[in-house]
């Protein structure tokens, strides 16, 4: 139970939830620059919004974003390749 009580502790933890929310806004970041940038430039993937904003991150010394947007070049390649849509039919 401890443990559990120690879980719950650094979830509340300011720090965790900044870190947090910098790793989903840097997945959030590639998903809004594709929407905005998709009827200008079509022949860039997917993919390449989130590998750019995890550079930049890194450049900026922003790593909690950079996370997030490698995870969202990660889920776009998922989803590119039909690996999302084999797990959800084999589930």
């Amino acid at each position: 139970m401890q443990e559990l009580s120690e879980a719950f502790s650094t979830l509340a933890d300011g720090d965790f939830m900044r870190e947090a929310g910098m790793v989903l806004v840097g997945f959030l970041f590639p998903t809004l620059v594709g929407g905005l940038l998709s009827n200008h430039l079509t022949m860039i993937p997917e993919e390449a919004y989130g590998l750019v904003v995890s550079l930049l991150a890194i450049y900026f010394g922003y790593h909690e974003v950079a996370v997030g947007g490698a995870v969202a070049t990660g889920d776009a390649a998922a989803e590119s390749f039909g690996v999302k849509q084999s797990l959800a039919a084999a589930l």
